[in-house]
């Protein structure tokens, strides 16, 4: 086993998308771990949509009703490879609505999808596995 350092800069986005993931959170009432949030790639309840869309504009990932994909593969980074960050903005973002809380959650399960399919690895940990995967952190 093996254990992923992230460089400060990701580990300070990380720390600040957790921050304003919790904010979200309250702000719309939503039970569950984080990580099982923004991992899941079924259909939500709309309060748990609202709070993908509250997540993604407090950290910078959503501007003018269009996801920014600098920013997007900026703090996928701190989960996946850069490259399987890209791959999953060319995949989801497309012609994706942004405007409501329910576009951005088709997006995010478009997202998780990708992920599962490019590098399933990220949502693979068991006890003798000490590589970072998706929020392992968040909960």
């Amino acid at each position: 086993a093996y254990v992923c350092a992230l460089p400060p800069d990701l580990e300070e986005i990380k720390r600040q998308m957790q921050v304003y993931a919790n904010e979200c959170k309250e702000e719309f009432n939503v039970e569950g771990s984080l990580r099982d949030l923004f991992t899941s790639d079924q259909e939500q309840p709309e309060n748990v949509k609202c709070f993908l869309d509250c997540a993604f504009k407090k950290n910078g990932l959503l501007k003018d009703g269009q996801v920014e994909r600098e920013n997007y593969v900026r703090s996928m980074s701190v989960h996946v490879k850069p490259e399987v960050a890209g791959q999953i903005a060319d995949a989801c973002l497309g012609d994706a609505d942004f405007s409501t809380c329910d576009g951005v959650s088709k997006f995010q399960i478009c997202a998780v999808k990708k992920v599962k399919e490019v590098a399933p690895e990220t949502f693979e940990h068991d006890a003798d596995d000490t590589r970072r995967v998706v929020l392992e952190n968040y909960s």
